[in-house]
């Protein structure tokens, strides 16, 4: 998929079999750094039932932040995409409808 081009059926179900096979838990970005990497010193880790753990490093603090959310905003957007994608499906049955109506009225 290019930057701008519309998202399809396909890509959505490619998107959501990705964050449903991500590592399950609550995901957070540590505030410190880590030494030792000057290019890698902000972690990602997940929390759950068993405990924590790492599950990547970024370069910058925001970039961890980010990767930590999508966790958790991936799926919203896509809950989102859903409803929208749902509520322009019945518009466009309503459009329709009224479009026919309003075709036989006016012949």
């Amino acid at each position: 998929m290019t930057r701008g081009s519309r998202l399809t059926s396909e890509d959505l179900e490619e998107i959501r079999e990705r964050a449903e096979k991500a590592t399950d838990g609550y995901w957070t970005a540590d505030t410190e750094t880590w030494p030792g990497n000057d290019n890698l010193q902000h972690w990602v880790s997940y929390i759950d039932n068993h405990g924590s753990d790492g599950l990547c490093a970024a370069a910058r603090s925001d970039d961890a932040t980010f990767i930590a959310h999508a966790r958790e905003d991936i799926p919203k957007l896509l809950a989102e995409i859903e409803r929208l994608n749902d509520r322009l499906r019945d518009v466009e049955i309503l459009y329709n409808e009224c479009s026919t109506e309003l075709d036989s009225y006016y012949k």
